[in-house]
């Protein structure tokens, strides 16, 4: 079997019923039938446009943004988040937003598009564009689900936006029936192919409806490891302490960008080797915590951009890691994030109650023989090494529109579950 990097993360946006009593007014419904999700084949890929291009760097930097907040709520921590996970659930919701906030909403966001219509239509094809990439397998999927409790569906010119742009299921449940938290975790579980099973513990009567956006990454290796290079060494941890923890090695051609105090070097994922993990390691002696305090989108597009083709040993670790994060709205809030004046999604919604975030990660191998002649073919001067043996950060990006799908800071890695 090949070995694989999977990561898997899902967003949830919860958007709360106005104070108003006329949901309250109107007799429950009968838990209607949900629409089927749909069948998703692999897309052909959509042409990229400059404005779809000029999106993910505004997703980046709005995820930079977030990373500067989290990490600051809870330094020296785990930390793993989607950055266009989050921009496109929160995009969907910026489309009901009152005029009098949405200036207000895009600086935060960084939304270069002058108009929601152009928001939408460079949403669309950047979605299109990253689930076509070949070799890998992608999957983004967005939801609304009505309370039928509250009566009131999206407003037409709403729901016709989700589906244009997002190509966003709606269905409605009886927030009620005990029955609906299971309707939408088994969306949640299908979406993420089982890594995530559940979100909710009950659905809120009281909330008009629950926005979802679910993305799922599977990957193989472009230069894969041999499990048999995998071995227990000390990884050192922020506070100086050490614990034994398995390493995947290999020495191999790989990009590597070599700065002050850090390296950094990019594993490429299939054999064109579009999608890519990007690592920061910092240099012995410097803690990550330094250099993620002078990160920024500019700084990290430079070295990614000045990453050369050259000989590596590689020491990764074999690991997993989980974030779960029920109050990222108030970290949103405190980036300047609006969250009232969303009264263009449906009659019975003005604002924004709850985001909830939780990431999966999980870094591992199976390996093959042929893995093992690839580590073979080495040079007889020794490469440079990228041991990560203490804290680290990285990203999953993509090359051709330059999106990060995903970010982290990893202090302590956990070890996978055989």
């Amino acid at each position: 079997m090949l070995r694989f990097s999977r990561w898997i993360v899902l967003c949830l946006v919860v958007l709360l019923i106005t104070g108003c009593a006329y949901g309250a007014l109107l007799p429950a419904n009968p838990t209607p039938t949900p629409q089927p999700t749909r069948v998703r084949t692999k897309p052909t890929p959509v042409p990229l446009t400059e404005a779809a291009a000029q999106l993910a760097q505004a997703n980046n930097t709005f995820g930079f943004d977030l990373l500067a907040e989290l990490y600051a709520e809870k330094p020296e921590e785990n930390l793993f988040f989607s950055p266009l996970s989050l921009a496109l659930a929160l995009h969907m919701v910026y489309n009901g937003a009152s005029a009098e906030i949405q200036d207000e909403a895009a600086a935060v966001l960084h939304l270069p598009a002058p108009s929601v219509d152009d928001l939408n239509e460079a949403n669309r094809v950047l979605q299109g564009n990253l689930r076509g990439a070949e070799e890998i397998e992608l999957l983004i999927a967005n939801s609304i689900w009505l309370n039928s409790l509250i009566g009131a569906g999206l407003f037409d010119d709403f729901a016709e936006r989700m589906d244009q742009g997002y190509d966003a299921e709606v269905a409605e449940l009886d927030f009620a029936d005990p029955e609906a938290v299971n309707v939408i975790n088994g969306w949640v579980d299908e979406q993420t192919k089982g890594e995530i099973d559940k979100v909710l513990q009950e659905t809120d009567p009281n909330i008009a409806l629950y926005l979802l956006n679910a993305i799922y990454f599977k990957g193989d290796w472009q230069e894969q490891f041999d499990p048999q290079m995998t071995r227990e060494e000390p990884f050192t941890l922020a506070d100086g302490t050490q614990k034994n923890f398995p390493l995947m090695h290999q020495s191999e051609s790989f990009p590597y960008y070599r700065g002050e105090n850090f390296a950094l070097a990019a594993l490429p994922y299939g054999e064109e080797g579009r999608m890519q993990m990007v690592v920061l390691l910092p240099d012995e002696g410097t803690s990550l915590d330094t250099l993620l305090a002078d990160l920024n989108p500019e700084s990290w597009q430079q070295w990614v951009t000045g990453l050369q083709q050259g000989q590596l040993f590689v020491a990764l670790p074999r690991f997993g890691a989980e974030y779960t994060n029920e109050e990222m709205l108030k970290t949103l809030e405190r980036l300047g994030l609006p969250t009232v004046g969303y009264t263009g999604v449906s009659k019975s919604t003005s604002s924004i109650g709850q985001v909830i975030h939780k990431a999966i990660v999980k870094v591992n191998e199976e390996g093959t023989v042929a893995a093992a002649v690839s580590v073979g073919a080495m040079p007889t001067s020794a490469p440079p090494e990228f041991v990560v043996n203490r804290p680290f950060f990285l990203t999953i990006q993509d090359s051709e529109t330059g999106a990060i799908l995903f970010m982290g800071a990893i202090y302590d890695p956990e070890p996978l579950d055989e």
